[in-house]
């Protein structure tokens, strides 16, 4: 499993029960808890990490007034260093912010300010959420990787489309429609968009548990996979 690079960003999108909480579960548990924050919407997703880490928040009214509440008490624990690229991975932050179809779209100046300047003080973060439209237009320039489960709904694909960088209509449209579309429980493929590439289908391993790893250091954070090309070098698809 590729580890995941706590100076990053990341949107998590795909239908119920498609595999989104286990990843980014997998994912998380390689990093010291105390390293993290995490939203837990439905209060019982990340229920195991109750013990061991400060800053679970359960959920208790649903509102997007509460996830700001959250957003704002992350953000606040961190101070603006002169230069985020100098702050030693071990002294990030990393974010979850779990069913954000609830609380993104509202953007409440809380939020905003979350999302669009949180690595500027040291914070990276996973955004997960059924539907990628959920997040506005002018939140998809701060995100590193798009992580992309099953879908069917032409718009929130045509969204992802458009986020990757392509037309809707074009040959890698058509491309992306009929792999979210086709893809099952737990399979998924992971987009670079700072560089275009765009991963192999994936599947997790749905059956086995995640073990949590000791502390991160600095130097342990490793990237995600490189992808064999972008979508104009190679089709993508499964083996």
């Amino acid at each position: 499993m590729v580890k995941l690079d706590i100076t990053k960003t990341y949107g998590v999108f795909g239908k119920a029960n498609s595999g989104k909480t286990t990843w980014i579960k997998e994912h998380i548990a390689q990093l010291d808890p105390q390293d993290l924050w995490i939203f837990d919407y439905n209060r019982y997703d990340f229920i195991e990490w109750l013990e061991v880490c400060d800053h679970l928040w359960l959920n208790d009214t649903g509102t997007p007034e509460e996830a700001q509440l959250f957003m704002e008490a992350a953000y606040s624990k961190k101070n603006n260093p002169d230069d985020p690229k100098e702050v030693p991975r071990s002294d990030w932050t990393f974010v979850v912010l779990e069913e954000a179809d609830n609380y993104i779209p509202r953007q409440l100046p809380g939020i905003k300010r979350f999302v669009n300047t949180a690595r500027n003080r040291n914070i990276g973060f996973i955004v997960s959420a059924k539907r990628p439209k959920s997040v506005p237009p002018i939140y998809r320039t701060r995100f590193d990787y798009l992580v992309v489960f099953h879908s069917t709904l032409p718009e929130d694909i045509e969204y992802v489309t458009e986020w990757m960088g392509y037309k809707v209509g074009s040959d890698e449209h058509r491309m992306i429609d009929g792999l979210m579309r086709s893809m099952t429980q737990g399979e998924y493929f992971v987009c670079d968009l700072n560089n275009g590439a765009v991963s192999e289908v994936m599947k997790l391993d749905l059956g086995k548990q995640p073990e949590r790893e000791g502390s991160f250091k600095a130097g342990e954070h490793g990237q995600m996979p490189e992808a064999p090309g972008s979508i104009n070098a190679a089709p993508v698809g499964k083996e």
